[in-house]
């Protein structure tokens, strides 16, 4: 079954006229009858999620086979864990809260996770409540925004800037002072990166 016939078969299944699921998606309904009879090439990732809502299906249903032209990429959720300050190290709780969705290419290259915010030391980049998108690296260039893990059980969420000295976290909020980490601290306490932050979403 192509991704025309599905769109058919699902409308028909709603009880819909071909009119009617144009008015739910915001197009004609001569751009509907393109769909069903399979004449758009490239039909659009927004138009997908409008029709996945209105059949309550999952995107996932417009996948096709090699032999057709309409590609959708795969969405997969990640674990959102609660929470990572965003000041003070404190403890890592370690367990979901939540999920989000990222897509098959961000997958392909590495694994993610998602973390919490707390507090506004990072302010106005990060707020509190915001979901960080995480990447699992134990490398990060420096002026990025890291997790950076302290004594094995804690982490903070801060911009890391690397030196010859050693690594300093720095909060975007100047009601926060920076702290800088000596080679030696790293070594003893320690101090690692656990996590690139690649993504902020705010939830409204």
């Amino acid at each position: 079954m192509n991704v025309g016939q599905r769109i058919k078969e699902l409308r028909k299944e709603k009880g819909l006229t071909q009119e009617e699921l144009g008015l739910l998606i915001g197009v004609k309904k001569s751009a509907v009858a393109k769909y069903e009879n399979n004449r758009v090439e490239n039909l659009k990732r927004t138009t997908i999620k409008k029709l996945a809502d209105v059949f309550d299906v999952s995107p996932s249903i417009f996948i096709i086979d090699e032999e057709e032209t309409i590609i959708y990429n795969k969405v997969f959720e990640i674990p959102v864990f609660k929470t990572v300050p965003c000041g003070v190290p404190m403890a890592v709780i370690e367990w979901i809260v939540d999920y989000e969705k990222i897509d098959e290419k961000a997958i392909s290259n590495g694994s993610f996770y998602g973390l919490r915010a707390l507090d506004d030391s990072m302010y106005p980049n990060i707020m509190e409540d915001d979901i960080l998108i995480i990447k699992q690296t134990s490398i990060v260039d420096s002026g990025k925004i890291a997790i950076v893990k302290v004594n094995e059980e804690e982490a903070t969420c801060k911009k890391i800037i690397i030196s010859d000295s050693g690594i300093t976290i720095v909060p975007f909020n100047s009601s926060y002072d920076p702290i800088h980490y000596s080679r030696d601290d790293i070594k003893k306490i320690p101090v690692s990166i656990c996590g690139e932050v690649v993504e902020i979403r705010r939830k409204m």
